[in-house]
């Protein structure tokens, strides 16, 4: 079937107007099932293991089982990572979250006051990474059941997965003199202390990482066991800060095990677009000529998902030309 002429849009749609309801079923209906877990605004890989690593020195610090206490705690620090990546002595170009809040004050000198990242609750974690890492079985949420009662907060798993994800950004960061010190204090920031941070801290530094890139990559398309029925226990190093008794208790189906499936069938689709067509990352009307006609298949599975996305191109064709109308 040869590809639609995508030409110059006849409906000229403003942010938030969706009169017919047909964007909105693509954004919260068939997107999560497309690609579960995965959100646009989760742009930053090295986001996933800093903010496991927020939590398991949350948990180690044995600060308070309270939801205000840890939203604080975690816009504190991303405010204070905000300004190393901005400060990157690579000069990356990296955005963090709370850049808008950000970028006159890294631009300064120093010494840095503080604060905090976004007014969310949460923050950058809150907004974009909290629900990506609970679909990935890496954190329970505040309410999760333990022995039929809630959890008061986010926790981390106590898997291999989650641990790993932690660890890998602590052991590139646990020598500087932000994380040994000044992470603990109320000082204002010294300059060399972030600058130091944002040496083995910055966003762009993933890709040297192997061993934390893997953990990233473990935590997005991995599982903790072999089998189907998932199952994984919140307890385990969480006891203390939990207040209850260690021991394999057990939380249910941490996360579907067809989402994992989804999820690498999706993201292998379009790494075999990319391999046909490197135009697709900068081009959209590239990337919907190759969703719509793609390669060949390389697998029965890799032609289901094909279909799917081709699919999903033909919906938002139909709906340019019914909101056209309309």
């Amino acid at each position: 079937m040869p590809a639609p002429a995508w030409i110059e849009a006849s409906l000229k749609l403003k942010e938030g107007r969706d009169p017919l309801g047909l964007q909105t079923t693509t954004q919260d209906r068939l997107m999560p099932v497309l690609l579960p877990g995965i959100l646009e605004l989760s742009r930053r890989a090295r986001y996933f293991s800093f903010h496991a690593f927020l939590l398991a020195e949350y948990r180690d610090r044995h600060l308070a089982a309270d939801g205000n206490t840890l939203s604080a705690f975690i816009k504190r620090r991303e405010w204070e990572y905000g300004l190393a990546v901005l400060r990157c002595p690579r000069d990356c170009g990296s955005s963090p979250v709370g850049a808008r809040k950000l970028s006159g004050l890294a631009m300064g000198s120093g010494p840095y006051g503080r604060g905090e990242s976004v007014e969310s609750a949460f923050g950058g974690y809150g907004l974009y990474y909290r629900s990506p890492m609970a679909e990935f079985g890496i954190v329970a949420r505040a309410g999760t059941l333990l022995g039929g009662r809630p959890i008061p907060i986010d926790v981390l798993y106590d898997t291999d997965r989650a641990r790993r994800l932690a660890n890998t950004f602590k052991s590139a960061v646990e020598h500087t003199a932000y994380y040994q010190r000044v992470m603990w204090t109320a000082d204002d920031l010294p300059a060399d202390v972030i600058d130091e941070y944002a040496q083995v801290a910055c966003l762009c530094r993933l890709r040297e990482l192997p061993e934390e890139r893997d953990a990233v990559h473990a935590a997005l398309f991995g599982t903790d066991t072999p089998d189907a029925e998932v199952l994984s226990t919140v307890v385990g190093e969480n006891s203390e800060l939990l207040g209850v008794d260690d021991g394999p208790t057990s939380v249910g189906e941490v996360f579907s095990e067809a989402g994992v499936r989804q999820r690498r069938l999706s993201v292998g689709h379009y790494l075999s677009l990319l391999d046909t067509a490197p135009s697709v990352v900068a081009s959209e009307t590239a990337y919907r000529d190759a969703l719509w006609s793609p390669p060949a298949p390389r697998s029965e599975a890799h032609a289901v998902v094909a279909g799917q996305w081709a699919a999903l191109i033909a919906k938002d064709l139909w709906q340019e030309a019914l909101c056209s109308i309309w």
